[in-house]
């Protein structure tokens, strides 16, 4: 399923999750898999411990950076579609 702004997203429960050096580390015990992002990441994984609107994520994010909406929203789709192609968040 391909990742849409009208969509709510939330992480797995299940997925280990630490910084290190302003870097998300991502730890998947059921595939024994390793997934890596930027602080911004960081930030997003953090904001999807509650499900939420992929578009309200935009907009915190919107607040906290200076960045385009066009640019925001496809980097955060892209993003989104990654850990959801790694089985690392649940969509609906």
């Amino acid at each position: 399923m391909a990742v849409s702004l009208d969509n709510s997203v939330i992480a797995r429960k299940d997925v280990f999750a630490t910084a290190i050096d302003n870097e998300l580390v991502l730890f998947d015990p059921d595939q024994g898999s390793y997934f890596g992002s930027g602080a911004v990441g960081d930030c997003i994984w953090s904001m999807i411990s509650d499900e939420r609107v992929v578009a309200d994520i935009c907009d915190a994010l919107m607040e906290q950076f200076e960045v385009e909406r066009a640019t925001c929203e496809a980097d955060v789709i892209e993003f989104l579609n990654a850990l959801e192609n790694r089985g690392l968040i649940k969509v609906s």
